[in-house]
């Protein structure tokens, strides 16, 4: 079904056309009000719609740094992921300032300054900023990326490491990095990849749950590496690397190692949606 709404405005190319993709009958644990997951009919960007109010979004946060065994999974990220970013990043900037939008529990932070950036967080839940100063001794600037930019000065490195798809307006996050960059400044960027995802769609098929599969409900922009790629390329950043990885639990079992590798690097080539995130490493122009 396809609608013209004026109250629908496209984040990425500002599209009042879309189609509905699901109606869900679940309501996001929020209100009362229904919410449809749409697609933009010009740039195929999918959202909720409509997007829930701030003061009920932020009920999806309360106490979300304990949810779904956070710290666990921090710490593995802290071992074996966070050092191969900063590895990457090093690569490709001159600079060692960097700040972490979304920072979460403050363990990028904490593992980016062991490898000697002068490193910095935002993070807008106080209680993760809490939690951050505990865990790891590192004190995060504590609310919205909004309010605070204006101060705090320039940046080599901005990270984003799945915050775009929690913000209302993606494209406002990305001027807002543009602005805190120096002049040929890097950012990186992981976004979960939920629909263009050629594994889940075989799921699918195959009679799988659309809620289990494909939704996470406290997410309101869903990316697909062609979107994530048009949001990039509006003459602000060139892309320096995109890459695509499958959930640890299906490393052993997916193909043999060569076949993946081989998998992997077709679909990163030719910018096919194959992984279950998204990783992109871009310069401001």
């Amino acid at each position: 079904m396809c609608k013209n709404s004026d109250s629908f405005k496209c984040d990425l190319c500002g599209s009042n056309s879309y189609i509905i993709k699901n109606k869900f009958n679940m309501r996001l644990s929020l209100t009362d009000t229904p919410y449809n997951l749409v697609q933009c009919k010009k740039c195929s960007l999918i959202r909720l719609y409509p997007l829930p109010e701030p003061e009920a979004f932020e009920n999806i946060y309360e106490n979300y740094s304990s949810k779904n065994k956070r710290l666990n999974v921090e710490k593995i990220r802290l071992k074996k992921v966070y050092p191969l970013k900063l590895k990457k990043l090093k690569q490709y900037s001159k600079g060692k300032r960097l700040l972490d939008i979304g920072a979460g529990l403050g363990t990028f932070v904490y593992a980016a300054k062991k490898e000697g950036f002068d490193a910095s967080g935002v993070e807008y839940d106080k209680n993760q900023c809490e939690k951050s100063k505990e865990l790891w001794n590192v004190d995060l600037i504590s609310g919205m990326i909004e309010d605070h930019y204006k101060k705090l000065g320039k940046f080599d490195v901005i990270t984003l490491h799945h915050v775009l798809e929690h913000v209302y307006s993606p494209d406002h996050i990305l001027d807002i990095v543009y602005k805190l960059l120096n002049k040929q400044g890097v950012c990186l960027i992981e976004v979960p990849n939920q629909f263009f995802n050629i594994n889940k769609e075989i799921r699918l098929i195959f009679g799988r749950d659309f809620k289990k599969t494909k939704n996470n409900l406290h997410h309101l922009t869903f990316f697909s590496v062609k979107t994530l790629k048009n949001y990039i390329d509006k003459d602000r950043f060139e892309t320096l690397e995109l890459n695509q990885f499958r959930s640890p639990n299906y490393e052993g079992s997916f193909l043999k190692c060569k076949v993946r590798i081989m998998y992997r690097t077709i679909i990163n080539c030719f910018e096919l949606s194959g992984g279950d995130h998204i990783e992109l490493y871009i310069r401001k122009l």
